[in-house]
């Protein structure tokens, strides 16, 4: 059963109330000992008319959280829980800023990664390349072996906490992966007006602006809503590498009645880099000796850029009913586009001159590549106590159905000229 925050102020009034039933009942005098007697205290009754979150992390200033559900969709603490889970949670991410899913998941326990270039970066645990990922517990496809996890360059200020759940997570998304699940918990709109702002400025010419807004549109705030707005913009220690992301998030709920509510949400993220990479420098020159370039050297063209957007739009209904049983409703739709122009380098060049001859040489490469997908989930799960055997039991039931569609234009990568390139003259001036 759900705790609730006066818990323990019950327990003590019970506790106060029956020490003094005990001194004396309704109706008798007690009997003269000589000492001062003590007066029956009788408190006020007390009436919860809220239950507490204990999973939400925003405004306890933790770095943990009372529980989670993302490995069986059961209220459990993370002691209860079966599966080894990290929760990073909203006032961690804060105090580190760790504005990104990239940074988030690299202070994660259990987690690695693997950057293949600027843009693609893929996150392992126990050995496998992590590929599910959820929304508020909604498996989403996002990324593949190929251009890695997917969500790396994702912003944070949307979401209340990250979970990692380690280990296979088969027993609610199907097929199970043994590496890991990460579940993104987007923030909710509170009862009380609040209102957030933060400017920041870094390394390169970093800056990054967020605004955080939560209101009530009546005033009891049966209806309420909430706006998160990032822009963040800047240079990079490699040279012409400008990485741009925006995003906004927006969400309305609705209590129907005291038991029943609905929410509706949509998020829209831009990543936007220019000068971005594919692949990297060559390891190793024509004679077998490895190949040393300074931290800041890039290879891109100024036309090179890998677009990515992610748009996703949510409805969900929630009931509670008397006997701590809830019913849970979730459609989602996700889509997601990208348009990508690239240059890469294969071969190996001259040590002394930087040139070479194919299939030694240094030649560039170029993709282009376009595409996105849509993918529709509508989930459905009730969950509550009950009674068997003379013990107190958690059930969990539900059913998730799952349609994605996709679509993609390939140039296959070519070579740009016959004329080999001087590998420390990169980047080459762009055509005329």
């Amino acid at each position: 059963m759900p705790r609730t925050m006066l818990g323990s102020a019950v327990a003590a009034a019970a506790l106060i109330s029956a020490q003094g039933a005990f001194a004396a009942e309704p109706g008798q005098t007690q009997p003269k000992t000589g000492k001062t007697s003590q007066a029956v205290v009788a408190l006020p009754a007390i009436t919860i008319t809220q239950r507490r979150d204990m999973a939400t992390t925003e405004g306890t200033g933790s770095y943990t959280t009372g529980e989670t559900a993302a490995a069986t969709h059961l209220p459990l603490s993370l002691q209860q829980t079966p599966q080894a889970v990290t929760v990073i949670t909203r006032q961690r991410m804060d105090d580190q800023q760790l504005n990104s899913v990239q940074d988030v998941l690299e202070n994660a326990t259990g987690v690695s990664s693997y950057q293949s270039d600027s843009e693609r970066t893929s996150f392992y645990s126990r050995g496998f390349l992590i590929n599910n990922i959820q929304y508020d517990g909604i498996p989403t496809v996002v990324g593949d072996i190929v251009n890695g996890s997917g969500i790396g360059s994702l912003d944070t200020a949307f979401y209340d906490r990250v979970e990692v759940v380690r280990g296979a997570s088969g027993l609610l998304t199907g097929t199970g992966n043994p590496s890991a699940a990460i579940n993104l918990v987007r923030k909710r709109p509170t009862r009380d007006f609040s209102a957030a702002a933060s400017l920041g400025a870094g390394s390169w010419d970093t800056y990054r602006g967020m605004g955080d807004i939560s209101t009530p549109l009546t005033e009891d705030g049966r209806i309420r809503a909430r706006l998160v707005g990032t822009y963040q913009d800047g240079h990079s220690y490699l040279d012409g590498y400008k990485p741009e992301r925006e995003s906004f998030y927006g969400i309305i709920e609705a209590d129907l009645t005291p038991d029943t509510t609905l929410s509706l949400g949509y998020d829209h993220q831009e990543v936007t880099p220019k000068g971005s990479t594919w692949g990297g420098l060559p390891l190793w020159f024509s004679d077998g000796t490895q190949a040393e370039y300074s931290r800041s050297k890039n290879y891109a063209q100024d036309w090179s850029h890998w677009d990515n957007t992610h748009k996703t739009a949510f409805a969900g209904i929630e009931h509670r009913f008397d006997n701590d049983w809830k019913l849970r409703v979730i459609a989602n739709q996700y889509r997601t586009e990208y348009d990508a122009e690239l240059a890469g380098l294969v071969g190996r060049p001259d040590r002394d001159t930087g040139l070479g001859f194919y299939p030694s040489g240094a030649y560039p490469v170029a993709l282009a590549s376009e595409g996105h997908s849509r993918q529709n989930t509508f989930d459905m799960m009730a969950s509550g106590p009950f009674e068997l055997l003379g013990r107190q039991h958690e059930l969990v039931a539900g059913a998730t159905s799952s349609r994605r569609t996709a679509s993609q234009e390939d140039i296959a990568p070519f070579y740009a000229g016959i004329a080999p390139v001087n590998v420390y003259e990169l980047p080459c001036p762009s055509p005329p």
